[in-house]
């Protein structure tokens, strides 16, 4: 080998040392200006991002629970009016049925009086007219005596006597006794129809009166008194744990490729979607007295699904790249 050569593999080598060396620099500047500019900021700025969206998370479920306390204490105070208005019906209804029950008592009492009134007059009238008719067969009776005294005294007047007398007298006789037959059937017959009339205006008063009865209102009775509403119940939310130095994963180390941290999207997706599902089945609610359907979406609030939609949740943020 020439001393040429050798000088060429002296040379050869020490150039490819420098350049070895000026690699290896370049590469430790390189790992070395990534830590610093980029993998230690971008972790960092992931760990503010996790930060960021746990609060978000956190402040919507206890927006969540705010929005329900106040829907829960609006219903309970709607339910209370309800309730309490339930009562004051309830309370004037059976006073009117009272009032009404009172006023029923009064027309019931009027209408005996009445009856009573109308069957004792009636009684009166009829006992009056048997009184009148016994009057004139008296009135009559003594005019036949009194005509069979004055022909007496006419015949006697007249010097009639012996059998032509005698068979006067009795044919005036005969013929008053006949009479007094006649006004004696008359007056047994008018007793008779009296009592008969007597009777049917005790039975007019009797069905008068219970036609009366039966016109009566029955004694009101309070009725079952609303029910109290229940409170509104309020549903338990549960937060998502705290944050971890775990759910950051490792900070970066030069020289080393950085590995994906721990997807945290998954634990805020579990906690905000249950609380969320839990506060709109449980939020939206009717009045306990009339039946209504209400829509979660009309009390505000957090929507895990609006906060993806509008950006405040990048879950693409959660990993490096």
């Amino acid at each position: 080998m020439s001393w040429i050569d050798t000088t060429l593999d002296v040379v050869g080598g020490w150039l490819g040392n420098e350049t070895a060396k000026d690699a290896k620099r370049e590469q430790e500047e390189f790992l070395n200006d990534k830590y610093w500019d980029y993998d230690l900021p971008m972790w960092e700025a992931n760990k503010d991002r996790i930060i960021a969206q746990w609060n978000d998370v956190v402040a919507g479920i206890q927006l969540q629970q705010k929005n329900e306390i106040k829907l829960a204490d609006l219903k309970d105070a709607n339910n209370l009016r309800n309730y309490l208005q339930a009562l004051k019906i309830h309370d004037y209804q059976y006073n009117q049925q009272v009032k009404l029950h009172k006023k029923s008592e009064e027309l019931y009492q009027t209408a005996l009086a009445f009856n009573a009134g109308s069957a004792e007059f009636a009684k009166k009238q009829t006992k009056q007219q048997q009184k009148e008719l016994e009057q004139g067969y008296a009135f009559q009776n003594e005019e036949n005596i009194i005509e069979g005294i004055i022909q007496k005294g006419e015949l006697a007047a007249k010097g009639v006597s012996g059998r032509s007398a005698a068979k006067q007298q009795q044919s005036q006789l005969a013929d008053q006794g006949r009479q007094q037959a006649i006004m004696t059937e008359s007056l047994v017959s008018a007793g008779i129809n009296t009592r008969m009339q007597l009777h049917q205006i005790n039975i007019g008063h009797l069905g008068a009166n219970i036609q009366a009865h039966s016109n009566r209102m029955l004694t009101p009775e309070k009725g079952p008194a609303p029910l109290e509403p229940f409170k509104t119940p309020l549903t338990e939310y549960q937060l998502p744990s705290e944050l971890e130095d775990f759910h950051f994963g490792p900070p970066p180390m030069k020289g080393v490729s950085t590995l994906p941290s721990p997807n945290f999207t998954s634990v805020l997706l579990d906690a905000a979607g249950s609380a969320a599902q839990n506060w709109a089945a449980n939020t939206a609610g009717g009045n306990q007295f009339e039946g209504d359907s209400n829509n979660t979406n009309d009390y505000g609030g957090f929507s895990f699904s609006d906060m993806q939609s509008s950006g405040a949740l990048d879950t693409s943020l959660y990993s490096y790249p």
